[in-house]
């Protein structure tokens, strides 16, 4: 290899692998080998890889589209029964039929039937949606996708969690429109209250999915007011240990007795209440 100067870095290494290759050859060749076959045998010379670990998980599309139409279902039925309680809570005030039920009849038990009611609505309403999305899921699969999720579970997990769901909402619901009488004033009780399903809801819909067994999923899905929209994400992912279920709906039923003295309290208060809108402390003031 003849140079003017200083060699080009580039062609020299390309003039080195050349010679490395004619020696490599040459050896092959004096040993009675075929040169070209050794090539070949080196180049499909690749380790082979098997995992001895747990293989990383992938995200379940089927998973999923289930859990956010189940959730969505939720949410809407929440927000649509508790918006009725609450509008015919004020409009009983206004109309003042109020004044002649309480003549034969407590605060607790008007506020009750009025809650048990819409409550039946909303049951039958989350049973068509929850049903026809089941029935739908079933004959025609996720996405065009292998259906690997139990849709009978997550129906069964759907309308326990709405119930359980909407007696805490709903009770709120209530017991908090007894505080102003007109319509146009009923916003500023219920703004508050559908803060406390529109935080869980999307906090469901975006951190859920991405690690349903996180230890701050865990410790969320808890707490009574967004254990109703992520136990069912969470069970379709197939994500729950076996104690994990019982202990929320454990302690999101210990929250109603409180939730039942809060709303009747405020209620029993608030209900013959006219004029403008009545504080939540002088509502709780004995």
């Amino acid at each position: 290899m003849l140079v003017g100067s200083d060699p080009d870095a580039v062609v020299q290494e390309t003039v080195n692998q050349a010679v490395q290759s004619y020696v490599t050859a040459t050896q092959i060749s004096d040993l009675g080998g075929d040169p070209t076959a050794f090539a070949r045998a080196q180049a499909d010379a690749v380790p082979h890889l098997e995992a001895v670990g747990e293989a990383s998980s992938t995200f379940d599309d089927a998973a999923f589209g289930v859990s956010m139409a189940m959730i969505s279902v939720l949410f809407g039925a929440l927000i649509g029964s508790g918006s009725m309680i609450a509008m015919g809570v004020v409009e009983e005030k206004t109309s003042r039929v109020v004044e002649i039920l309480l003549a034969t009849i407590r605060p607790s038990q008007l506020l009750a039937g009025k809650v048990l009611g819409i409550g039946i609505y909303g049951l039958f309403q989350v049973l068509v949606l929850g049903g026809s999305l089941a029935l739908a899921a079933l004959s025609l699969g996720v996405g065009g996708l292998d259906l690997n999720v139990n849709i009978g579970s997550a129906l069964v997990s759907l309308i326990v969690w709405f119930l359980m769901g909407y007696a805490i909402f709903a009770l709120l619901f209530g017991g908090f429109a007894a505080l102003v009488s007109r319509q146009e004033d009923i916003g500023s009780v219920t703004t508050p209250l559908l803060f406390l399903l529109f935080i869980p809801f999307y906090t469901t819909m975006f951190l859920v999915p991405n690690d349903p067994s996180s230890t701050l999923v865990r410790v969320l899905s808890q707490i009574p007011i967004f254990a109703p929209f992520m136990m069912p994400v969470r069970d379709a992912f197939g994500a729950l240990q076996p104690w994990e279920m019982p202990l929320a709906l454990a302690i999101a039923a210990a929250t109603i007795p409180g939730l039942v003295w809060l709303a009747a309290r405020v209620y029993q208060r608030g209900v013959l209440h006219t004029g403008g809108r009545m504080k939540l402390r002088e509502a709780l003031r004995a």
